[in-house]
């Protein structure tokens, strides 16, 4: 379960950064870097009370959410890669700007 609900919510990050909507049957939600994160965190919290619920796991994932590319941000630097620019309303990227250093 921990692995395809993983993989579930990897397919939901690509889908949410590949899409500007969602159609659902009639209806068509217009997604926006806002509605992008919830939906991304609603689905990470789903994932925690179910697979696991305890508060150091819920800190160790939110530790890991926003520093995990911070950390990258070194090597953003040095040249090594670069983030494109659709991944500039990422949250913990959100302050920096696609292309400077």
């Amino acid at each position: 379960l921990a692995v395809s609900s993983t993989a579930a919510i990897i397919k939901l990050s690509e889908v949410l950064q590949t899409h500007a909507s969602i159609q659902l049957g009639a209806i068509v939600l217009n997604l926006d870097a806002g509605m992008k994160l919830q939906l991304m965190a609603l689905a990470d919290a789903c994932q925690w009370v179910i697979l696991d619920r305890t508060p150091a796991a819920l800190i160790a994932a939110t530790v890991t959410a926003f520093g995990g590319p911070l950390s990258e941000l070194p090597f953003v630097s040095a040249g090594f890669w670069e983030y494109i620019p659709q991944a500039a309303d990422y949250t913990p990227l959100a302050m920096i700007q696609p292309g400077g250093a």
